[in-house]
């Protein structure tokens, strides 16, 4: 039983430990190039960490010249864009 109550007490620790990652990370909406989507619709709940855009990559229609820019979301998952390091971020702050 002494092993369990040990093992069980591990978990606890291990679980209510806090643990925040990403933290030396640059975050987004701090960046010249992040494009804060905004919801004007009541009866939409979408998240707008998931629609803001980054106007560093995107695709432009060859019929319209319209650029579709890619979600912040989607460039900081894909290495060959910003990735999770933010290879392109650029401070709003001029301080840096």
């Amino acid at each position: 039983m002494r092993h369990i109550t040990i093992m069980s007490q591990s978990i606890i620790r291990l679980v209510t430990t806090p643990y925040i990652t990403n933290l030396n990370k640059p975050i987004c909406n701090s960046c010249t190039h992040f494009m804060k989507y905004v919801n004007n619709f009541t009866y939409c709940d979408i998240p707008s960490d998931k629609l803001s855009k980054c106007s560093k990559f995107g695709t432009i229609n060859l019929i319209t010249g319209e650029i579709e820019y890619a979600t912040a979301f989607i460039c900081r998952k894909d290495d060959n864009k910003c990735g999770p390091d933010g290879l392109f971020f650029t401070s709003k702050n001029i301080n840096g």
